[in-house]
């Protein structure tokens, strides 16, 4: 059984492959919103420039949560 801790950090190693890192940005986990469910989390994440400056210029757009089942460690 996968604790909170683990899935953040699948979730983490997950989205530091996204691109952004080549563009002087990553993508950054909003620990506020993440939701604990009867079969594991739902965890929501930005753009690290758009939660710091507000800009919509920088937000992310069309992404979806990311889900880590607590049993399989299935994300």
């Amino acid at each position: 059984m996968v604790t909170k801790a683990e899935a953040r950090r699948l979730v983490e190693a997950r989205i530091s492959t996204w691109p952004l890192l080549a563009l002087g940005d990553e993508v950054l986990i909003i620990d506020a919103s993440t939701r604990e469910t009867d079969f594991g989390w739902v965890f929501f994440y930005q753009s690290r420039l758009h939660l710091e400056t507000g800009a919509l210029r920088h937000a992310l757009t069309g992404n979806a949560p990311l889900i880590v089942d607590r049993d399989t460690e299935r994300s």
